[in-house]
């Protein structure tokens, strides 16, 4: 592999073999680069997928693709990326990285995990994640102290700054994106099918927990297969902060009223107009006594409203310059 493995001279990645070879002599201080598109599927590993061990400061997708990473672990834990510095806490800086083609199924999915009990925070800035299939087999069974999500296990905490997530995904019940995370300039695109969701008394399990979003955008669309159940049954965020937010959520089947919790810092809104298409009678409604929470912050706008820069400024929204 190319490259002395520092911020100068970067390891250069190549091939799928290159791409395995970090763990193997990567450092706490290592730098790694793509400098190619890798393709699972033109590989050994497209069979057999093993995590990918991340040993590094800074890991630079440099606007390349790691494609079609199949791995299905029924009974166990699907992952795609293996954090595993040598320090107690530690920084791992991923940017301009780009997946594609992305199936994890298992008990326990991750995208990004560590299982060495440390300490890590991720820094994800410009990545666009487009995970096709995510099956997660198993009810979430988080508390505020172990808080999993699909992005990262609970060792791990991530920034993501100007990042987009695409995300496919059938739950055997609602389960965290994001979980204990900063995330701004970011969109968010969800497609789930659930068999239940999340209770107002499980809001470690919502869609996210303790997640302080900024200036993001959250799509999303959400099918219930068990359709015997209460219609308004479903925690959409537990214990964030939300500022500068704007919602486009869409219940296929199944949800009449969606809760929404978290403290709403600033004006944010969603297209009740685009909700009411499904369901007539669709709504969201805040759900938490906590009178931070400052509930008249959460804006039910047309679809014109929701494009009308003039109108959000109207309201007290701060509109992105640009």
């Amino acid at each position: 592999m190319n490259g002395a493995g520092t911020q100068e001279s970067p390891y250069i990645i190549m091939t799928a073999d290159d791409l395995y070879s970090i763990g193997d002599i990567g450092t706490d201080e290592s730098y790694f680069r793509l400098g190619a598109d890798i393709d699972m599927n033109t590989s050994k590993y497209a069979d057999m997928f093993m995590p990918i061990v991340l040993k590094c400061l800074d890991f630079d997708g440099n606007n390349h693709i790691i494609r079609n990473v199949n791995l299905n672990v029924v009974g166990g834990h699907a992952l795609m990326f293996w954090i595993k510095n040598d320090e107690e806490e530690s920084v791992v800086n991923v940017h301009g990285l780009m997946l594609e083609n992305i199936r994890l199924i298992g008990n326990d999915v991750y995208l990004f995990a560590s299982w060495d009990k440390k300490k890590y925070v991720i820094n994800f800035e410009y990545c666009t994640f487009n995970l096709n299939e995510i099956c997660y087999l198993t009810e979430a069974k988080n508390t505020e102290g172990m808080r999993n999500c699909i992005i990262h296990d609970t060792n791990i905490s991530v920034t993501a700054d100007y990042c987009t997530f695409a995300v496919n995904v059938d739950f055997s019940k609602t389960h965290p994106f994001f979980s204990g995370d900063s995330i701004s300039h970011t969109q968010i695109k969800a497609d789930m099918s659930t068999y239940d969701f999340a209770l107002t008394d499980d809001a470690y399990n919502a869609l996210f927990s303790g997640v302080d979003f900024a200036d993001s955008y959250f799509f999303g669309t959400l099918e219930r297969r068990n359709n015997s159940a209460s219609s308004n049954y479903s925690v959409s965020s537990s214990d964030c902060i939300f500022s500068r937010f704007y919602m486009v959520f869409v219940p296929v089947s199944g949800i009449a009223v969606t809760y929404w919790r978290g403290t709403l810092a600033t004006p944010c809104f969603y297209d009740s107009e685009e909700l009411k298409k499904y369901i007539a009678n669709a709504r969201i409604e805040t759900n938490n006594s906590s009178t931070s929470m400052n509930a008249k912050n959460m804006l039910a706008l047309t679809t014109e409203q929701c494009k009308s820069a003039e109108y959000l400024q109207s309201v007290n929204f701060d509109c992105m310059e640009g």
